[in-house]
């Protein structure tokens, strides 16, 4: 797995106490999937509660005729049915027809009653300790949930938001989020557009690395572009007040990750994920093909 030894940065931009370099995956074969907003605007599949009856933690998605490949990312949330949920691990469906299950985690606790029948698209998506949170294979489904909604509530709270459902999306209208979020996605919006090399990011919160997502090229980084930088900007907002520590240095990251070897881990229909799990950083590689798709790396 070449892919990582080859990661470059270049010159960070920061806002506040949000700090975020490019990065440079190398070259690579380049490949192009739909993502999951288009591929649900467009019907290409639908999203569903696995019975009537329905399971917090599991979802049924069927594609369609189609011949585009999807890759849903995790993290993503989808709205409707029961309760709103976020996708527990990275998808790529390929050309055919399927239908299969999906781990995914509730983001409305206070919510379980049909809302519509099919999931909606958002253009939201959970922080990265979030997202860190439910990859631990070392806890399990029910304990991940818990710790999911604690953490909801905890930035409700910090947000000021009050939300009926306690909905992680209402956070996204809170009017703390509303105003912070825009100056933040304005201070980080056009990197990718004016680099057309970057295929991703190191992100640094309070001089601490946060993740490094990358993607297979440029056009797929810009796809998710805003939804992420919002997601970062989530746990911008809940570290704000946080004492900042020793700083992490974005050279010796890239450093470590030289010696990191991902195991392969498991098969997501068309997917192959690849784990990594060392004690500085732990994550996925998505791979389709021996193609590399997304890294989504947490340290």
């Amino acid at each position: 797995m070449e892919v990582l030894s080859g990661i470059k940065i270049g010159n960070a931009r920061e806002y506040k106490n949000m700090k975020v370099y490019p990065v440079y995956v190398g070259k690579e074969d380049e490949i192009f999937l739909e993502g999951l907003e288009e591929a649900l605007e467009k019907k290409h599949i639908k999203i569903r509660e696995e019975s009537e009856s329905g399971n917090v933690n599991n979802l049924v998605i069927e594609k369609g005729k189609t011949e585009e490949e999807i890759l849903i990312l995790a993290g993503e949330i989808i709205a409707g049915a029961k309760q709103n949920r976020t996708i527990g691990y990275d998808i790529i469906l390929g050309k055919k027809e399927c239908k299969l299950d999906s781990e995914v985690y509730c983001v409305e606790r206070g919510r379980w009653s049909y809302r519509t029948r099919d999931f909606g698209a958002t253009k939201c998506a959970i922080s990265p300790k979030m997202r860190f949170d439910i990859i631990n294979k070392y806890e399990g489904v029910h304990f991940k949930q818990s710790k999911l909604w604690r953490n909801i509530s905890i930035l409700n709270s910090a947000l000021h938001c009050e939300s009926p459902t306690e909905s992680l999306t209402d956070s996204f209208d809170s009017k703390k989020y509303r105003e912070e979020s825009l100056e933040y996605l304005k201070a980080f919006k056009e990197m990718p557009e004016k680099d057309r090399k970057m295929a991703g990011m190191l992100v640094f919160i309070n001089d601490k690395a946060v993740l490094l997502e990358a993607f297979n090229n440029n056009d797929m980084l810009k796809k998710y572009w805003e939804k992420l930088i919002n997601s970062y900007t989530q746990e911008a907002l809940f570290a704000e007040k946080e004492k900042k520590s020793e700083k992490d240095l974005p050279e010796e990251i890239l450093e470590n990750l030289k010696s990191v070897k991902p195991d392969k881990s498991v098969k997501r229909e068309r997917a192959d994920l690849f784990e990594v799990d060392k004690k500085q950083v732990k994550g996925y590689l998505t791979i389709l093909d021996d193609k590399f798709v997304h890294a989504s790396l947490f340290f």
